[in-house]
């Protein structure tokens, strides 16, 4: 005999696979199977929460994101922008230097520019649009 306990686990089976697998929409997941878009959700969740789906991102700069979040988060931030530790120390600078320079671009509005002085770390950032370096 099936119990209620049975059907719910097999239904977050079947919304679970739907979502990941077949790249369905919560709202067509719903339709498909009588229910809401905010049930889905639920169910989704529930099967984040219980290990059913487990999410895996596999990239170099995966740590780097959870730390800007975690970074956002405990600090009450709008962004944090982590990089990653060049293999090369000589690197560091240019690194830290493109990432500032690639974060100001996306916030500065058309029409605005920053000044910035020059030093190590900077440098690599001035050649980005709106950004002006000045020794």
């Amino acid at each position: 005999m099936t119990t209620v306990e049975e059907i719910e686990k097999e239904l977050r089976v079947i919304v679970a696979y739907a979502y990941y697998s077949e790249d369905l929409t919560q709202a067509q997941i719903a339709k498909r199977i009588g229910t809401t878009r905010i049930r889905i959700n639920r169910l989704l969740q529930q099967c984040r929460e219980s290990g059913l789906v487990q999410v895996s991102i596999n990239s170099d700069f995966t740590a780097c994101a959870e730390l800007e979040f975690r970074l956002e988060q405990a600090h009450g931030l709008d962004r944090a922008v982590v990089v990653p530790t060049p293999c090369s120390t000589d690197d560091i600078h240019k690194t830290i230097g493109e990432a500032a320079g690639n974060h100001i671009t996306t916030i500065l509005k058309e029409g605005q520019a920053l000044g910035l002085g020059w030093a190590t770390s900077t440098a690599p950032s001035s050649s980005r649009k709106n950004v002006i370096s000045t020794q």
